[in-house]
């Protein structure tokens, strides 16, 4: 997954921070990447991220205290082909400064408007990956589609 960042930015990775590129790397599955965008700036910046297309992927931005990773808020999510949407909570506010425009997913992409940061603040993407074994997926099926579950049911389906 790549990651354009507006000119006002750079991505941090482990603690280096590479300046002057437009493309990224998302992290990959269980970590996570800090996009260092300057807290001074006092307008909104745009991001574009791709759509998450593996079935079993999840990509999430969040704010989080650059002082302890404490107080994270989400801000959108991808997931399983779909484009990025607002999470919920305190971005999902009609007036949160968030924008999600996915005009481009045709292309795979998504622009999201970011509100400027705080003191202390920064944007994170994290990744994660989840896979169902066939029993796993077989008792999903039938919690969503019955009553709920019995051994012989799964065994049968998987």
């Amino acid at each position: 997954m790549k990651l354009v960042i507006g000119a006002v930015g750079a991505l941090l990775f482990g603690s280096s921070i590479i300046h002057a590129q437009t493309t990224y790397t998302c992290p990959t599955a269980g970590t996570s990447a800090s996009l260092s965008i300057d807290s001074s700036i006092t307008t909104p910046t745009t991001i574009r991220i791709p759509v998450i297309t593996n079935s079993n992927e999840l990509c999430i931005l969040l704010r989080h205290s650059t002082i302890d990773g404490s107080k994270r808020a989400h801000v959108a999510r991808s997931y399983s082909g779909r484009d990025w949407e607002q999470s919920a909570g305190l971005f999902a506010k009609v007036n949160s400064g968030v924008a999600v425009n996915c005009a481009n997913s045709a292309a795979g992409e998504c622009d999201i408007i970011l509100p400027p940061l705080g003191p202390d603040q920064a944007y994170i993407l994290e990744s994660y990956e989840h896979t169902l074994s066939a029993d796993e997926e077989a008792s999903r099926f039938l919690e969503q589609a019955t009553f709920g579950t019995k051994l012989n049911e799964v065994a049968a389906l998987s």
